[in-house]
């Protein structure tokens, strides 16, 4: 019996690959594998019986990944077919890539990785227990800050609040 819905986490990674191209996004392959631990814990959540794809992953003081695609990208990102998948799959994908896409690559913050992460030892993953368990698999929330280019280079940009002048 097949518990997955897609046939790896190759075809997976591509998909946000392509959908990042698609709408003008550039992903580095960190925030790929971010996605990729992000879609398979919120897909084991909604559905406790089924994997969204076959992996496994890794626990590293730089935060989780799928060695395997760890592996081939480390050589560069090789030439990949479209990816194809049925409409559901691909609304949870997109769900998943709007939500945490603008998110910053920071997952060694979250408590999750902390709890994970024993010092100067990489370890695997069972998301199976990370979703039973209930263990946030999300990023921190991050106060999002626009960041934009001026003569000097990049700045933050935030709202402006002026002083209250005094009575």
């Amino acid at each position: 019996m097949r518990n997955f819905m897609i046939a790896s986490a190759i075809d997976t990674a591509y998909w946000f690959i392509q959908h990042a191209d698609k709408v003008n996004i550039s992903l580095d392959d960190e925030k790929v594998h971010q996605l990729l631990f992000f879609a398979q814990s919120a897909f084991l959540k909604k559905n406790p019986k089924k994997l969204l794809f076959p992996s496994l992953f890794v626990v590293t003081k730089h935060g989780f990944f799928e060695p395997n695609l760890l592996k081939m990208f480390s050589f560069g990102r090789p030439f990949m077919p479209m990816v194809k998948l049925n409409n559901e799959l691909q609304d949870f994908l997109t769900h998943i890539f709007n939500k945490y896409a603008s998110e910053p690559t920071i997952i060694v913050d979250s408590p999750l990785h902390k709890n994970l992460f024993l010092e100067n030892q990489n370890q695997c993953v069972c998301i199976s227990q990370i979703v039973s368990e209930n263990i946030a698999a999300e990023p921190p929330h991050h106060k999002k800050e626009k960041i934009r280019l001026s003569q000097n280079g990049p700045v933050y940009v935030s709202q402006w609040n002026p002083k209250k002048i005094g009575k």
